[in-house]
Parts: structure tokens; sequence; C-alpha cells
């Protein structure tokens, strides 16, 4: 009973990985926060689904390697059952190859296992907030990457209204959101993702979200560092000449 009035009112976590011992770990160091709570385990994608089912979490955290069906698919399953039930991947595969293509299926962030646990607290206290995660590293290489339509930084090539837009999406407003903050119409909102993708040369919004997450990433831990022009873009360390690699290999996707 007093464990049952301890868990009341915190954020249900799911957690989604092959090895007893690490959702063992995961569950563990969950346990201490006062915000959250590990409503369930499952090992693979079959029982993943039936887990969200019996156990309604606000979110789910998923591995990419799982016994049969890998996480990418369990998390594209859940987008397509459940819209709103943020996914957050944790894995020891590296962030530069799998993160884009996690956020492309739908997932609203992405922690490597080596990485401090409490990274792992606040990126699930992000995605609950309806917000993506995202580190660093990953956030420098997808700006980087736009680097072949010439400059990277987006205060250069978006109007004033388009930029707000654009900030918006990277803090994980939708387009209804993004219309009511705004005081527009959500077909203007839409008119302008459309004009962003023919500038950045990409083809869906899905895309076009992942670039705005990863701007409003550096954005802010610049601004928190103390620069005032938060917007100047990566480091020339960014290579740009991934663009087209980055783009093939991320899936047409849904444009909505």
């Amino acid at each position: 009973m007093e464990a049952g009035r301890r868990s009341r009112g915190k954020k249900k976590v799911l957690i989604v990985d092959d090895h007893p011992v690490v959702r063992n770990g995961i569950k563990g160091y969950l346990c201490d926060e006062e915000d959250m709570t590990v409503c369930g385990e499952a090992e693979d994608v079959p029982t993943a689904l039936a887990a969200v089912e019996k156990f309604k979490p606000d979110v789910v955290l998923v591995d990419i390697s799982l016994g049969g069906r890998n996480g990418l698919e369990l998390i594209e399953d859940l987008k397509k059952r459940h819209p709103s039930l943020p996914t957050l991947v944790l894995s020891i595969h590296w962030a530069a190859i799998y993160a884009h293509r996690a956020l492309d299926m739908g997932a609203s962030g992405y922690v490597e296992k080596g990485e401090d646990p409490d990274v792992l607290v606040e990126a699930i206290r992000t995605v609950l907030r309806g917000g993506t995660h995202l580190n660093r590293e990953i956030a420098e290489k997808m700006l980087g990457q736009l680097g072949g339509k010439g400059s990277c930084n987006p205060v250069d090539v978006l109007s004033p209204r388009q930029l707000e837009i654009f900030s918006l999406m990277g803090c994980g407003y939708g387009t209804k959101a993004i219309a009511e903050r705004l005081h527009i119409e959500r077909s203007t909102v839409e008119s302008h993702r459309t004009a962003m993708k023919e500038t950045f040369g990409i083809r869906t919004c899905a895309e076009l979200k992942i670039i705005a997450v990863a701007w409003s990433k550096m954005e802010n831990e610049m601004r928190v560092n103390g620069n005032t022009h938060a917007s100047a873009g990566p480091p020339a360390s960014a290579s740009a000449s991934l663009t087209e690699g980055w783009k093939s290999s991320l899936s047409a996707g849904e444009g909505q």
C-alpha cells in the first residue's frame, strides 16, 4: 500500500531491452526519482506492444537491438498506434549513426548507454514535457550536414516568421500549437514549413523537425554558455561533406 501511494502521480516508464541486467539497472536507478516510476518491462517487440496496452505508460525507453524485430520498428509501430506516446532510445549504438533514423521513425530522443545516468533522467523529463533530446555531438553533426546548401545558419536563410516557426518546432511544438501560439492559421504554418523544406533542400517535415531540434539544442547550449549569437551555426569541424549521405539515409517518411 505504501509503495502504491508513493507511485501515485508519478509518470510511468516502460523499459524495452533484451538484457534483464540492463532493465534491472535502469529500474534501480529510476526508483529513486520522485517524479517517475517503472511500470513494466519488455524484451522484444510483441511483449512491448502488449505492455503498452496493459500498463499505459507515459514514455517508453527503447533499445535498438532486440530479439526478432528491432527497436526502430517498434518505434514506428508505436507512432502509428499511439501517436501521442513519446519514445526515447537508450542504446549502445553510436548516436551519430542511428539518432537521425530514430527521430525520423518518430522517437523523441536518443541517449547512449555510455552516458551518465543523470542524462537519461533529464532526457526522460524532456520528452515527457513534449521536447526532444539530442546530445551536442549529434546536434552539431546534423547542422553541419546542411552545409551543402551554403549557409547552414537558419537566421541567414529564413524569414522572421519562418524562424519563429522553426524555433517552435525545435522546442517540440506541432502545427496546431504553433498556430495558436503565433495567432496564425494552420495553413499558414504549413505553407512556411513547405518553404523551409525547399530552402534546406529536404523532402519531409520529419527531416525539418530533426534539423529544428538540432539547431534548438545548439542555440540553447550556446546561450547558457553566454554567447549572445548562438545562431552562428555549428563549429567548422561539423563536416558538410556528409550532407548527401545523410539525406539519402533518411527514409521519406510522412510529410506531416
